[in-house]
């Protein structure tokens, strides 16, 4: 998929997702992304960054395109993912046979309600530009919502971008195949909000001339427009929230202002997957921020997601005790290594009696490769075959590997310590007792619990300790 193969041109990350080409192809490959977003504005939907966002990763990753007709427009019967769809996927056999995982793609939004909030309710996490309180709203095959308490309401995927008012269309229109699957995938990695309130001007430079751009072609038609976010039509404005006394945050918007889904602090999108009604057994969490010097993780994304379950009554996520800072995970060495969490969900002996997990098991990936290959930075906007060769197999290896010994040996029995990890919630229904191979990964891999108080924020995070010296 990644590489391509005899049926597919995979993904051309060699090719700039900015500035691809030389200036006349740039020239010709931005009029080619205006002319299709100038069909989405004379259809009466607004145009943003994200738009253009959305179709600059659809011509890097979408099927349809390769290195030979990359430059070529719509004219040219080449329409670079534009017909490819969320909901779509249901259409798939292979989806249909339950041989695809089930996609959930996660974007925050900028709430005009709270963003001014001065209060401190809606909870910052630390260096974030998205309050924590925000809705976290969810794209699958089959629907758009938030299972988040202050909304609990899902419109059907097919729907999206239909105007609709207290639940009911209204304006007249309603619209299909806005679900287009870059514009999804654009929406839910949209930093450009980050970059214009908050990024050097030297991060500015490369999105800059693209929102003049876009000023300049569609302005006229939309003046009030924000144009650093994924602009959608609300279809929860108007609808109350679930929640007795916990306000809807955009119930007044008509517009949903999406953005990454991390810009709250949230990296890792585990909320989502800790709904009790989804009844998940297990969450695999591969953390690649770069919260150190070094680019590397600090356990800043788990951090932030205790801190926002703490703004919700108790019950509305399922989570295991977790580290509540960073400073436990660098002191502990978490953030160099594989760690289980929610390893006490379930009784290691059950003689046969069932018992439900209150929480999955978590297992934390770390980005921790030694070789620095992978602690890439995001404004590094492409890569040559070698270095996505390179970074797979620095990812693959953190994958399989375990916690290194201090000579740098792999742990040979991850594998099977992984194993235990994943059948442990279905351990727990079934009434099975924990093997004595499962006993032993659970007492390597498991966190004590123990939180860590010393200050290690100035710390070189890639010395403090190695897998193998990190507490059992």
């Amino acid at each position: 998929m990644i590489l391509g193969d005899d049926k597919s041109a995979g993904w051309l990350l060699d090719l700039d997702l900015f500035s691809p080409g030389n200036t006349s192809q740039l020239a010709v490959y931005t009029t080619g992304i205006i002319a299709d977003l100038a069909e989405k504005r004379v259809a009466g939907f607004p145009v943003t960054y994200g738009d253009v966002w959305g179709r600059d990763i659809a011509r890097h990753y979408l099927p349809g395109t390769t290195a030979s007709n990359f430059f070529a427009n719509s004219t040219e019967k080449v329409d670079h993912g534009a017909s490819i769809t969320m909901s779509s996927v249901q259409e798939l056999g292979s989806y249909k046979e339950h041989e695809l995982p089930f996609p959930i793609i996660v974007a925050n939004a900028y709430s005009p309600s709270i963003e001014n909030d001065t209060a401190g309710t809606v909870g910052y996490f630390d260096g974030a530009t998205i309050p924590l309180r925000t809705v976290i709203y969810e794209f699958t095959p089959l629907e758009f919502g938030s299972y988040d308490p202050q909304l609990a309401h899902f419109l059907p995927m097919k729907s999206l971008g239909t105007p609709m008012k207290a639940g009911k269309v209204y304006n007249g229109m309603c619209a299909t195949n806005f679900d287009n699957a870059g514009w999804i995938a654009g929406a839910s990695s949209d930093l450009f909000h980050q970059y214009n309130v908050s990024a050097p001007a030297v991060f500015k430079v490369g999105f800059l001339p693209t929102i003049d751009r876009i000023n300049s072609t569609f302005g006229t038609l939309q003046p009030e427009q924000q144009l650093d976010i994924s602009a959608v039509a609300n279809p929860f404005y108007k609808v109350r929230s679930a929640v007795k006394d916990v306000a809807y945050v955009d119930e007044e918007q008509t517009q949903l202002r999406l953005v990454d889904g991390g810009l709250d602090g949230e990296l890792d999108p585990i909320a989502p997957l800790a709904i009790p009604a989804r009844g998940v057994d297990l969450i695999i969490i591969t953390d690649a921020a770069s919260d150190s010097a070094y680019l590397k993780p600090e356990g800043s994304a788990i951090a932030a997601t205790i801190a926002r379950a703490a703004l919700y009554p108790d019950g509305t996520f399922s989570l295991p005790p977790l580290p509540k800072t960073t400073n436990t995970f660098v002191a502990q060495g978490l953030n160099v290594r594989p760690t289980f969490f929610g390893c006490d969900a379930t009784p290691s002996r059950l003689k046969k009696k069932k018992h439900a997990a209150a929480y999955p098991v978590l297992v934390y990936l770390p980005n921790y490769d030694p070789t620095g290959i992978t602690n890439v930075s995001t404004s590094v906007s492409s890569f040559t075959n070698d270095e996505t060769v390179a970074i797979l197999n620095a990812a693959d290896q953190i994958g399989h590997n375990g916690i290194l010994s201090k000579d740098g040996t792999v742990d040979v029995t991850w594998a099977t310590c992984m194993a235990c990890a994943v059948v442990e919630g279905a351990r727990g229904k079934t009434g099975v007792d924990r093997t004595s191979a499962c006993d032993v990964c659970f007492k390597r891999y498991c966190w004590d619990g123990v939180e860590d108080t010393v200050d290690t924020s100035a710390t070189d995070t890639t010395r403090v300790k190695s897998g193998a010296d990190a507490k059992q």
